[in-house]
């Protein structure tokens, strides 16, 4: 009996050794990365904060108000692809490589630019698939009465439902419309489209 239970002991000891050897060295080979989303002056970071995902690992994660990062149990010395995300805007792909260090911070200056701008408008315009952007509800919907308009002016009325881009960016779009709407059908098409259109 005495040589099973000393056996065991030492099968034990054995076990919490080793396994706390396997914990330390991969910790040791590990690394955080933490930083700060640095936007331009004057803009604001949303309330639900910026996304981050790190392509390889699968992770995930939002800023605070602040916006600052995390990301615990990184590998060392590794080259990792991120995206940056603020809803409404284009996304920033950029690339970073941890330290050797226990702790990798990287700053990432984002510009907040707008995937539909009025740059965007006149393009769209000049290969004759300008849209008349609306925000709505929860889904997207389509008004068979917008048929008529969208026929006569040659231009659709597009509903993004709640996956819209920033407001700003939709008004910046509309209103590069509306000018080009402007200067070809002078001001009275303005009387006949919908309301609820921001520009």
């Amino acid at each position: 009996m005495k040589i099973k239970l000393t056996f065991f002991i030492l099968i034990l000891i054995n076990s919490i050794v080793f396994g706390q050897t396997e914990i330390d060295k991969r910790k040791y080979l590990q690394t955080d990365l933490k930083g700060k989303i640095l936007i331009p002056e004057g803009k604001e970071i949303p309330e639900e904060g910026i996304h981050i995902h790190i392509f390889g690992e699968n992770k995930d994660f939002f800023t605070d108000q602040e916006g600052n990062y995390v990301f615990e149990d990184l590998r060392k010395s590794v080259l990792y692809k991120i995206r940056v995300l603020i809803y409404g805007y284009k996304s920033k792909e950029i690339a970073v490589v941890t330290s050797s260090k226990s702790l990798t911070e990287f700053n990432i200056r984002y510009e907040m630019e707008c995937e539909f701008d009025s740059a965007r408008a006149l393009s769209d315009w000049k290969s004759g698939n300008a849209k008349l952007f609306r925000a709505s509800g929860i889904a997207s919907y389509v008004n068979p009465s917008d048929k008529p308009f969208e026929e006569k002016y040659g231009i659709e009325y597009y509903d993004f439902g709640c996956n819209a881009p920033n407001d700003i960016c939709i008004s910046d779009y509309n209103a590069k419309i509306f000018e080009l709407m402007d200067l070809k059908y002078g001001n009275n098409w303005r009387e006949e489209v919908r309301e609820d259109i921001e520009h």
